[in-house]
């Protein structure tokens, strides 16, 4: 003798179970597939414990609905968590080209751990370019405020323009001056500090 879930509160209750159950768990689990394998591990528990209380003691539980709020919320969360990653990696993408090439930009993003670990600091061999203009004091004290900025922020815009497209980045500017850096010393980082100082 079959017999259904008990009453339609109950079912009611087991859908609103398993919504907290998804939000406890998108919340709580930040590590995507940590939280992908929950979901699918849980999942299965309870069709394998539906059909447990059919087998044995003849209940017959709302398994579909349960289930696919579930795992709609899990898609759901999937989902929004994809999209800020992706919005978040768009957005450190553009300030870090800004500053620094577009080759060195990849590698940052596509090695985010590495660097994120040598943050502590680490030894390497570099080449440096220092470059300032030469009587900028003197013509800053003459020249209108707003011509002055706009003339700087040409000059800087052509030199950064011109470290990147030989490899190099920025490291800061000071005043007129800029700090440009070649990483991983060679032949090559070299050559493309001269070229860029010519």
């Amino acid at each position: 003798d079959l017999h259904s879930f008990p009453t339609r509160r109950s079912s009611d209750l087991l859908l609103f179970g398993f919504g907290l159950l998804s939000w406890l768990l998108t919340t709580q689990l930040r590590q995507t597939w940590l939280r992908a394998d929950t979901f699918l591990i849980t999942g299965v528990i309870f069709v394998l414990l539906v059909r447990l209380a059919y087998n044995s003691f003849n209940l017959v539980l709302p398994a579909i609905p349960p289930l696919l709020a579930f795992s709609l919320s899990g898609l759901l969360s999937f989902t929004y968590d994809f999209t800020l990653e992706t919005l978040e990696k768009l957005r450190v993408r553009r300030t870090l080209e800004a500053y620094v090439s577009p080759e060195l930009t990849r590698e940052i993003l596509d090695k985010r751990d590495s660097f994120l670990h040598s943050l502590g600091g680490e030894r390497k061999c570099a080449a440096v370019l220092l470059s300032d203009l030469r009587g900028f004091t003197t013509l800053s004290e003459t020249m209108d405020s707003v011509q002055l900025v706009t003339q700087l922020n040409e000059y800087l815009s052509q030199m950064v323009s011109d470290i990147q497209s030989s490899r190099g980045w920025v490291d800061k500017f000071i005043g007129d001056a800029i700090l440009a850096v070649w990483g991983n010393l060679n032949t090559e980082g070299a050559a493309n500090d001269i070229t860029a100082a010519v």
